[in-house]
């Protein structure tokens, strides 16, 4: 097993830039995704560490190693793609096979090999079984023992999921997951669906026109983006992204605007000091994070929330119930997510609390998150 660090690594396409001083590392047996927009350079990036694209600048390690020059299979790697690639002639043993019958492994040394894979993959029981006749899920898990056979340094994932139904989905990223931890092995996830990301990596990367913009843990990335775009692009639905001012009352710090106000905690007006004083300001806050009071009068239900805003719209999704509220007089909304039924109805007064621990604010020009607490970018 492998780490894999990227430093400063840039490709262009003729005058079009893939990658642009490119850094990051996956440690030894960690799942790490790319993640981002079509465009964004994960599949650059990714062809790149396989040794399948040369790259104009920078340094790529397997640990130590410099493997700039080497070929794929020097690289001692292995790949799942999104389309399985399976020989349809053979069976689901002789597909795993492959890569070792090709390097002419002795009948015995290839069963050796081979058996321990089945078993892990669960396909025992299909093994003569001809690769047509499963489903997409166990063709994706032929394909993955195919990769796993060849003992690799790294295994790289390229859009495994996309052909999937929504149930098979589910099923095979947990089962991804199991596997790359059974075995150990260094893995890198190329997607561009978060929910994969999130629920299959222990980093996640985001890449957007060929900059790495946040590498965190997905927790981090989803409840402290680094800037703006990763405020918007991680989270469903989205954060809530509301143009503020900084302003002293006298009796402390507030985030303005028209119409409403937010009072802001000792500790978190200290961490946003005067780089927020007097710029264009963006309050970010993730739906889930808003506290709701619905009972009037608010003193019953323990003082004045932060904003006293109106129901304009209830979405249910199974799972969550997702409102639009208005702030009275002003064009602000807010989108808020409840895990519990309220029972609002369109027009009802709504109160809303933003708690210190749940905003994030941005600087408006730069994007840059004033309060993020990411460790890489």
């Amino acid at each position: 097993m492998a780490s894999v660090t990227l430093s400063n690594v840039s490709k262009f396409y003729g005058q079009v830039c893939a990658t642009r001083d490119l850094s990051f590392r996956c440690d030894d047996g960690q799942m790490l995704a790319l993640l981002g927009p079509s465009g964004c350079g994960k599949t650059s990036t990714l062809k790149m560490i396989a040794g399948i694209e040369n790259i104009d600048g920078g340094e790529i390690y397997f640990d130590d190693r410099l493997v700039n020059g080497l070929s794929p299979g020097q690289r001692n790697i292995a790949m799942v793609f999104e389309d399985y690639a399976l020989y349809p002639n053979m069976s689901v043993a002789e597909n795993i096979a492959f890569p070792l019958k090709l390097r002419r492994w002795p009948e015995r040394e290839l069963r050796r090999r081979v058996d321990p894979v089945l078993e892990l993959l669960d396909l025992q029981g299909q093994k003569d079984s001809n690769v047509r006749r499963l489903s997409g899920g166990a063709q994706q898990r032929v394909s993955i023992g195919r990769a796993l056979v060849r003992d690799p340094e790294l295994i790289i994932f390229d859009e495994p999921l996309s052909h999937l139904d929504a149930d098979q989905k589910v099923q095979l990223r947990t089962e991804i997951r199991r596997l790359q931890k059974a075995t150990g092995l260094t893995g890198i996830l190329v997607t561009h669906d978060q929910t994969e990301a999130v629920a299959m990596a222990d980093q996640v990367a985001v890449m957007n026109d060929g900059e790495l913009q946040q590498i965190d843990d997905p927790r981090v990335l989803y409840e402290h983006p680094a800037n703006l775009f990763v405020a918007n692009f991680i989270g469903e639905p989205p954060m809530n992204l509301l143009p503020v001012r900084l302003e002293d009352d006298g009796a402390g710090r507030r985030l303005s605007a028209p119409g409403w106000s937010i009072g802001l905690g000792q500790e978190i007006a200290q961490r946003i000091g005067q780089a927020a004083q007097g710029k264009e300001l963006i309050l970010g806050v993730r739906p889930s994070l808003i506290e709701i009071s619905d009972a009037q009068p608010w003193s019953a239900a323990g003082g004045p929330p932060d904003i006293e805003g109106t129901v304009v719209w209830q979405e249910y999704r199974g799972d969550a119930h997702v409102l639009t509220v208005v702030v009275p007089g002003t064009d602000t909304e807010i989108i808020v997510e409840s895990r519990r039924a309220l029972g609002l109805d369109r027009g009802a007064p709504i109160g809303l609390g933003f708690p210190d621990a749940a905003l994030n604010v941005f600087d408006a020009a730069s994007g840059r998150n004033l309060l993020s607490v990411h460790r890489r970018t």
